[in-house]
């Protein structure tokens, strides 16, 4: 949010500089009314056709990284699947594992993406060390232990990738561009409109600048996908791990995998001293979302 903001500063702050300059030209007496109409045409197209090409590469940097968050649930899920062929104590062992990486990543991985960190939270990284000691402690004549490892392989690169997408894209340089073009933009158009009523000046200059600041502001934002405005949930998660805990009950909870229960949202499955369910109906209720909050 912050990193926003100061983009949005930076630019009204050259849009003022500009819009100074063009003003202390004219008090000095030089005519530039009429001068930079081609100009300004011609600075204008660039960039608008520079913003638009951000906005481009900004929406596929976001729709990736929100592609990415929804499927890697997906092999996580499989590798939990393809435990069901192991001995009892095995597959509850690799079942625990499993959930509380998931936990992990939901509740502290997360976190370290809202703060574009590339690097994995404490919590994920004991949680991911223990599943692929698991993986190495299956049995090596098993046919279904090479799956689990390339599930695991999958589940550690789409890690990896969004921990990489979670950091900003556009280069700096490209930053200064935009802000450059900007506010030579402002300063043409100001310069070249002298001899336009002040109603009209004011209205073109005011509706310039809302749509430079509309433009910078969600590239930003676009640019940051776990940022606070536009933040991606970690709903494919939690809900891939209420799908678990409904199929075999008795998994794990945030705090048998020593996390605290502070994860935006996450499901609660229903035990089985709650009321029946109707005759004929599965004995689980309706998966309820629960939030939490800090005392």
């Amino acid at each position: 949010m912050l990193a926003i903001l100061i983009y949005v500063l930076i630019l009204w702050g050259i849009i003022a500089l500009a819009w100074l300059v063009a003003w202390w030209l004219k008090r000095r007496g030089a005519a530039m009314s009429g001068q930079f109409t081609n100009i300004v045409l011609f600075v204008g197209f660039l960039f608008g056709f520079l913003l638009t090409t951000l906005q481009v590469f900004a929406t596929n940097h976001y729709s990736e990284a929100r592609s990415q968050a929804e499927s890697e649930p997906t092999s996580l899920v499989t590798m939990y699947d393809d435990l069901g062929v192991f001995p009892a104590r095995v597959r509850t062992t690799g079942h625990r594992v499993i959930i509380c990486y998931m936990w992990s990543v939901a509740e502290g991985d997360w976190k370290s993406q809202e703060r574009e960190e590339s690097q994995e939270s404490p919590d994920t990284v004991v949680w991911g060390d223990r599943l692929r000691n698991f993986r190495n402690t299956l049995p090596q004549d098993s046919p279904s232990t090479p799956q689990v490892g390339s599930d695991l392989s999958t589940a550690d690169s789409t890690r990896q990738q969004l921990l990489f997408l979670a950091r900003p894209q556009i280069p700096a340089i490209l930053w200064a561009i935009v802000f450059v073009s900007g506010g030579l933009l402002i300063f043409l158009q100001v310069g070249d409109s002298q001899a336009q009523r002040k109603i009209i000046r004011r209205t073109v200059l005011s509706a310039v600048t809302v749509l430079m600041t509309v433009e910078v502001a969600s590239l930003a934002i676009l640019d940051r996908p776990f940022s606070p405005i536009a933040r991606i949930q970690p709903s494919a998660m939690t809900n891939a791990i209420a799908l678990l805990e409904a199929g075999r009950p008795g998994g794990p909870t945030q705090h048998d995998c020593g996390l605290s229960e502070t994860t935006s949202s996450y499901r609660v499955r229903i035990h089985a001293d709650s009321p029946p369910a109707m005759a004929g109906g599965s004995p689980w209720r309706p998966v309820t979302t629960v939030r939490w909050s800090r005392l």
